[in-house]
């Protein structure tokens, strides 16, 4: 198997950043005549070669569809077959879609990696057997990696989750398999054998960000840990920084390698030393950060110099990036913030590193490289236990009129959230999940905070209602003409303003409704026209 990550970090799948405990695998193909990766996956890494459409799935919502998945196999710009990983094996995908058993029994829910095999006209009997071959390798690495049984029901298709309830209504991969001899029995037969042989190591094409423990990584790592940053900010800059210098604190710019005549080591110590005196201008990156212009490189060979240290120090150069970074204000409050891997390591890439190449697959691969950091090092919190019996619903929204909870509900929904609308009395919440851990709720509204919603954590539930439907029969009290009410505290008028203190300790008279629209007051006169969702019945 070729393996070659790139991740599709634009789609909202990804950016829900959704985790689950990997249980099975399930098989698709991409039911179009296109082998090409690049039709799926993106930017060009140089390897997939151009997407002249721009329609892969690295952007939100490809074709306007919530859908990704963990991996597609197919052909690169030269022709070979190879495997992309595009969502993190633990994260939760978008591919299987819900069948009889309803969405919190589907594939996606239940903790399947779904991948698809890109199609060609499905009579190229060749094309077949190398992706055939590259599905299985990929099925044995990820059973022996996470302890799947190649069994049915824990490694199936598309078409086979459709008969367990698991999956929407599509044939895959049984419309192709058996044109050429397979299904999905001597598929799991071969994938059993090759387990059996041992051989299910993966051949990255793309070098894995794992330097040696010579580097000195974890030590850097805990630098930035001490200095305050978050495991994403850490990620992201200690991601450019492999880029850079692969962590070397002492790599001298290949190139002036062959120019000047030195290794890294030689290099270093000449500097050291004072028998090479053109460090400051000869324009060669060197260090952690592949310092260049002559400024930063005088102002690390003087800061060297005052520590009395080598200028390979890997110390040393910890202290002067650090100090060197308190000058690049938004960098910093960037890292000081950062919520993704992706969001740190592009703002050291454009405002602190400044590589001549700053394209979209420099972005990517840097970030990946990161991401390969966090994975390896970020902060794995103790679970904490939950408290039985005890539900935490994260909500976005309340509301008296069901259409603005529809309408709140497609809000979320065009975000990547899963939800649902409950009624408890006369009121409809969208709701995003419910949790016996506190903590996951905490992580869930902050997710949805992230994304723009106000949202809140509550104990009581109600009953879940379809959206769109009609609303269920309202208690026999409702607010009307003729209604007293009080207004809620805190509460504007209906076009904003502030309501004067004792308006909230007084019952008033509905006078008038239109729509969510009610004017209330008292004794015929008017006090204000407030929200319908801002009264409460007296």
């Amino acid at each position: 198997m070729k393996l070659t990550t790139l991740l599709l970090t634009q789609n909202n799948c990804y950016k829900s950043g959704k985790k689950h405990t990997v249980k099975g695998i399930m098989v698709h193909s991409t039911g179009a005549n296109n082998p090409k990766l690049s039709r799926y996956v993106g930017p060009d890494d140089g390897i997939l070669g151009t997407n002249p459409y721009n329609n892969h799935w690295n952007q939100p919502m490809p074709g306007g569809r919530n859908i990704c998945v963990h991996a597609f196999i197919g052909k690169d710009k030269n022709g070979e077959v190879r495997t992309y990983q595009t969502l993190p094996w633990d994260m939760v995908g978008w591919h299987s879609g819900s069948g009889s058993l309803g969405a919190a029994k589907n594939a996606n829910n239940n903790g399947y990696i779904g991948f698809e095999i890109c199609e060609d006209g499905l009579i190229d009997r060749a094309y077949f057997d190398k992706v055939y071959q590259e599905a299985v390798e990929l099925c044995a690495y990820l059973c022996k990696t996470y302890g799947i049984k190649p069994d049915k029901p824990t490694l199936i298709c598309h078409s086979e989750g459709h008969q367990l309830g698991i999956a929407s209504n599509h044939g895959d991969v049984m419309h192709w398999f058996p044109k050429h001899g397979k299904n999905m029995d001597t598929f799991r037969a071969a994938v059993k054998a090759l387990l059996a042989t041992g051989s299910t190591t993966p051949s990255p094409t793309v070098p894995a960000p794992t330097p040696t423990a010579t580097t000195g990584e974890e030590k850097i790592w805990k630098f930035f840990k001490d200095k305050g940053l978050n495991d994403f900010a850490i990620a992201g800059l200690m991601g450019n920084l492999y880029a850079e210098s692969g962590l070397r604190s002492n790599n001298l710019q290949n190139t002036y390698e062959k120019s000047l005549g030195m290794t890294d080591e030689q290099y270093t110590k000449a500097v050291d030393a004072g028998t090479y005196a053109n460090f400051v201008n000869d324009s060669a990156g060197y260090g952690l950060a592949q310092w260049t212009y002559w400024s930063r490189k005088e102002a690390l060979l003087k800061f060297t110099k005052e520590a009395k240290a080598s200028i390979g120090d890997l110390d040393t150069q910890l202290a002067y990036l650090w100090k060197e970074l308190q000058g690049y204000a938004n960098t910093i409050k960037v890292l000081k913030s950062a919520t993704s891997v992706r969001q740190a390591s592009d703002v050291v890439l454009l405002e602190y590193e400044r590589p001549a190449d700053q394209s979209e697959a420099v972005k990517v691969k840097r970030a990946q490289y990161g991401q390969g950091y966090y994975d390896k090092y970020a902060s794995k919190p103790v679970a904490p236990q939950p408290t039985p019996g005890q539900l935490y619903y994260v909500q976005t929204g309340a509301y008296s009129v069901k259409a603005n909870a529809d309408a709140q509900y497609q809000k979320v929904k065009a975000k990547g959230f899963d939800a649902i609308i409950k009624q408890s009395g006369n009121i409809y919440r969208v709701q995003v999940g419910a949790y016996s851990v506190k903590a996951n709720a905490d992580a869930q509204a902050a997710k949805l905070r992230a994304a723009g919603f106000e949202t809140y954590i509550t104990t009581t539930g109600g009953t879940q209602v379809a959206v769109g439907a009609a609303p269920a029969a309202t208690p026999a009290k409702t607010i009307k003409v003729g209604s007293k009410v009080k207004v809620k505290a805190g509460a504007k008028t209906y076009t904003g303003g502030n309501l004067a203190s004792f308006v909230y300790n007084t019952v008033y008279d509905v006078q008038q409704i239109n729509g969510d629209r009610v004017v209330i007051g008292l004794k015929g006169q008017v006090t204000a026209a407030v929200k319908l969702s801002d009264l409460i019945l007296q």
